[in-house]
């Protein structure tokens, strides 16, 4: 995690080092191969601009109203019924 200006603190890094992988959005993900000598170490990243591909968002309704009645919850009851089943109570053998 990063404060508001950016800076970061990596409090247990191994002196053989790793790889760093910084992201933040609207920008371009990268990975950074860090070895660490004695004591401290700084290191400046410049993040490049870049748009993420997310995946297709795909929106269903099922059970709608008419668009004439969107608008209102006047009728949502009749609605909601209609979309049910008819209860049935017993049957003929009974």
């Amino acid at each position: 995690m990063c404060d508001t200006a950016g800076a970061f603190v990596l409090p247990a890094v191994s002196s053989s080092g790793g790889t760093l992988f910084i992201r933040a959005i609207g920008f371009r993900p990268q990975a950074l191969k860090v070895s660490v000598a004695d004591g401290l170490a700084s290191l400046v990243v410049r993040l490049e601009a870049g748009a993420q591909v997310l995946p297709d968002l795909v929106v269903a309704a099922r059970n709608a109203k008419p668009a004439k009645y969107a608008w209102t919850t006047k009728y949502d009851g009749f609605f909601d019924r209609n979309q049910r089943p008819i209860p049935r109570c017993g049957s003929r053998d009974a």
